[in-house]
Protein backbone atom coordinates (compact mmCIF):
# COMPACT_ATOMS: atom_id res chain seq x y z
CA UNK A 1 0.00 0.00 0.00
CA UNK A 2 1.27 3.93 -0.46
CA UNK A 3 -0.19 6.80 0.83
CA UNK A 4 -0.23 10.12 0.79
CA UNK A 5 -1.01 12.96 3.41
CA UNK A 6 -1.67 16.43 2.64
CA UNK A 7 -3.09 18.75 4.72
CA UNK A 8 -6.31 18.76 2.28
CA UNK A 9 -6.63 15.29 2.57
CA UNK A 10 -5.24 12.14 2.62
CA UNK A 11 -4.99 8.92 -0.16
CA UNK A 12 -4.28 5.42 0.21
CA UNK A 13 -3.80 3.33 -2.58
CA UNK A 14 -3.04 -0.63 -2.85
CA UNK A 15 -2.97 -2.78 -6.03
CA UNK A 16 -6.74 -2.72 -7.05
CA UNK A 17 -8.17 0.22 -5.29
CA UNK A 18 -7.15 4.42 -4.34
CA UNK A 19 -9.46 5.34 -1.85
CA UNK A 20 -9.39 9.93 -0.58
CA UNK A 21 -10.47 11.28 2.20
CA UNK A 22 -11.02 14.85 2.04
CA UNK A 23 -10.58 17.63 5.20
CA UNK A 24 -14.69 18.22 4.80
CA UNK A 25 -15.30 14.83 5.50
CA UNK A 26 -15.82 13.67 0.98
CA UNK A 27 -14.65 10.41 -0.06
CA UNK A 28 -13.39 9.38 -3.06
CA UNK A 29 -13.46 5.26 -4.15
CA UNK A 30 -11.82 4.26 -7.37
CA UNK A 31 -11.49 0.44 -8.64
CA UNK A 32 -8.29 0.62 -10.84
CA UNK A 33 -9.36 -2.65 -11.90
CA UNK A 34 -12.76 -1.44 -14.33
CA UNK A 35 -11.80 2.00 -14.22
CA UNK A 36 -7.64 3.44 -13.90
CA UNK A 37 -8.73 6.96 -14.99
CA UNK A 38 -10.96 7.52 -11.96
CA UNK A 39 -14.50 8.33 -13.81
CA UNK A 40 -17.06 6.30 -10.87
CA UNK A 41 -16.66 6.94 -7.77
CA UNK A 42 -17.53 4.15 -5.62
CA UNK A 43 -17.60 5.60 -2.51
CA UNK A 44 -21.15 5.76 -1.59
CA UNK A 45 -21.53 2.03 -2.79
CA UNK A 46 -22.70 -0.24 -0.32
CA UNK A 47 -20.81 -3.30 -0.94
CA UNK A 48 -17.90 -1.34 -0.49
CA UNK A 49 -18.01 0.36 2.97
CA UNK A 50 -15.73 -2.46 4.44
CA UNK A 51 -13.05 -1.60 1.91
CA UNK A 52 -13.28 2.13 3.13
CA UNK A 53 -13.47 1.14 6.47
CA UNK A 54 -10.23 -0.69 6.16
CA UNK A 55 -8.39 1.75 4.38
CA UNK A 56 -9.50 4.57 6.74
CA UNK A 57 -8.06 3.27 9.80
CA UNK A 58 -4.54 3.42 7.87
CA UNK A 59 -5.30 7.62 7.37
CA UNK A 60 -5.12 10.57 9.99
CA UNK A 61 -8.14 11.39 11.38
CA UNK A 62 -7.59 15.16 11.86
CA UNK A 63 -5.65 17.20 8.71
CA UNK A 64 -3.88 19.94 10.10
CA UNK A 65 -2.32 22.39 7.70
CA UNK A 66 1.63 23.19 7.99
CA UNK A 67 2.78 24.87 10.65
CA UNK A 68 5.22 26.69 8.32
CA UNK A 69 1.51 27.25 6.05
CA UNK A 70 0.52 28.86 9.09
CA UNK A 71 3.51 31.12 9.35
CA UNK A 72 3.54 32.32 5.73
CA UNK A 73 6.31 30.11 4.74
CA UNK A 74 5.82 27.63 1.64
CA UNK A 75 4.97 24.19 1.25
CA UNK A 76 6.86 21.00 0.58
CA UNK A 77 6.00 22.11 -2.96
CA UNK A 78 7.68 25.68 -2.61
CA UNK A 79 4.47 27.81 -3.21
CA UNK A 80 3.09 29.94 -0.94
CA UNK A 81 -0.70 30.07 0.50
CA UNK A 82 -1.68 33.13 -1.41
CA UNK A 83 -0.33 32.17 -4.71
CA UNK A 84 -2.21 28.87 -4.33
CA UNK A 85 -5.48 31.31 -3.90
CA UNK A 86 -4.52 33.70 -7.08
CA UNK A 87 -4.11 30.45 -9.06
CA UNK A 88 -8.17 29.59 -8.63
CA UNK A 89 -7.48 26.75 -6.19
CA UNK A 90 -10.41 26.84 -4.22
CA UNK A 91 -10.15 28.67 -0.71
CA UNK A 92 -11.05 25.89 1.52
CA UNK A 93 -7.63 24.46 0.68
CA UNK A 94 -5.58 26.91 3.02
CA UNK A 95 -8.24 27.17 5.63
CA UNK A 96 -7.36 26.06 9.11
CA UNK A 97 -9.58 23.13 10.80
Amino acid sequence: MACGDRYAGATLKNLNFRYIRYRDGSEELYDHRKDPGEHHNLADDPALAGLKKKFARYLPRVNVMPESLKQGETDSYGRRVEKLRAESVPAWLGQIP
